[in-house]
């Protein structure tokens, strides 16, 4: 028995739990408007970012953030930016970005996103991003006028009434349920 106890004490202690397990994906879209979508994105091997609010260090877990946008120009060691969580909640604080001039005087590399994408591993410096949406779904743009939505990656503006067109999550699994239901043939049972 105590042996036994012990077995299953031993197995349990390399596991990893949580959600955190699960691959993070994203698309991140450079300062030159190229965009990536990107699997298994970290930051600096974690996946959390750590945001500056005055004196507050705030740990943000990548499955808590839906959007991130560095506002302002390019910076050498912090970038101002606008969080959007889950939950609605909007933070506005800096991040670390790495470089400054003691980091080419003493070695100091520039922090960086890293994952895969299809073309093969993918690294990118926080301070040549622009804008970063996690999801789990689809990304597309809508019209926020006429809610179309348009799958074409190219469409800036909206073919119907030239409105600018927003990135939205769409969750892939509902897309398929519909599609599913609307393929089912009608055998004319009841």
């Amino acid at each position: 028995m105590l042996r036994n106890v012990l077995l299953v004490g031993l197995l349990s202690l390399g596991v990893p739990t949580g959600t955190d397990a699960k691959e993070v994906r994203a698309t991140i879209i450079d300062r030159d408007g190229n965009r990536f979508e990107v699997r298994d994105l970290k930051l600096e091997g974690q996946k959390v970012l750590f945001l500056m609010r005055g004196d507050e260090r705030l740990k943000l877990r990548f499955r808590e953030i839906r959007k991130i946008d560095f506002i302002g120009g390019r910076s050498e060691e912090e970038m101002p930016v606008r969080i959007k969580l889950r939950d609605g909640r909007l933070l506005v604080g800096t991040v670390y970005v790495g470089g400054g001039l003691v980091g080419y005087v003493r070695g100091a590399r520039l922090v960086s996103f890293t994952g895969h994408t299809d073309l093969g591993k993918f690294t990118i410096p926080l301070r040549d991003v622009r804008e970063v949406f996690f999801y789990g779904g689809v990304l597309l743009r809508r019209c926020p006028k006429c809610g179309h939505i348009f799958e074409q990656k190219d469409y800036k503006f909206c073919p119907y009434d030239g409105t600018k067109l927003e990135l939205v999550e769409v969750d892939t699994t509902k897309i398929d349920t519909v599609r599913q239901e609307e393929a089912k043939p009608d055998t004319g049972r009841r």
